[in-house]
C-alpha cells in the first residue's frame, strides 16, 4: 500500500515503522555513536521514543530519518548554532531559513526521497 505524502508516493510501512538507532545509523552510513552524539548535542531527537535509561531504545519516525539525512549534509557547511536553530524550527515540506542576510532553501522533500531509497536498499521497510 502506498500513501501520497507531500506530492510523492511512499510505502505506508515507511511512514508507520519505528526505526532503531542502529537502523538509522545504517541508513545514514554513520556509526551509532555519531547518531547518539547528534541527539546529545541537541541537533535531533527521536520523536517516537527517547532513551530513558540504560538499555532503553530510541525509536525514530520516517520524518526523523529524513531530518537526519538533512543534518548529515548541514553539519559539513553550517555552524553548530545554526544547525540547532534549523533543526528546531523545521516543519512541513519545504523550509526557507533566514541565515544572516541571506536565505537558504532547505528542501525537506528531497531528504524524504533519500530516506525512502535507503530504506528500500537496506530492506528496512518491514514493519
Amino acid at each position: 500500500m502506498e500513501s501520497k505524502s507531500h506530492g510523492l508516493h511512499f510505502k505506508m510501512n515507511y511512514l508507520s515503522k519505528a526505526y532503531t538507532t542502529t537502523e538509522l545509523s545504517t541508513l545514514l552510513n554513520l556509526p551509532v555513536r555519531k547518531v547518539i552524539t547528534f541527539e546529545e548535542r541537541g541537533y535531533i531527537y527521536p520523536s517516537i521514543e527517547r532513551a530513558a535509561g540504560h538499555g532503553s531504545k530510541r525509536l525514530w519516525s520516517f520524518e526523523d530519518v529524513a531530518r537526519c539525512f538533512m543534518l548529515k549534509d548541514l553539519i559539513e557547511v553550517v555552524s553548530v548554532a545554526a544547525i540547532r536553530r534549523i533543526m528546531e524550527e523545521i516543519h512541513g515540506e519545504e523550509y526557507l531559513f533566514c541565515f544572516g542576510s541571506s536565505f537558504i532553501d532547505i528542501p525537506l522533500q528531497l531528504y524524504r526521497q533519500q530516506a525512502a531509497r535507503q530504506i528500500e536498499r537496506y530492506k528496512l521497510d518491514q514493519v
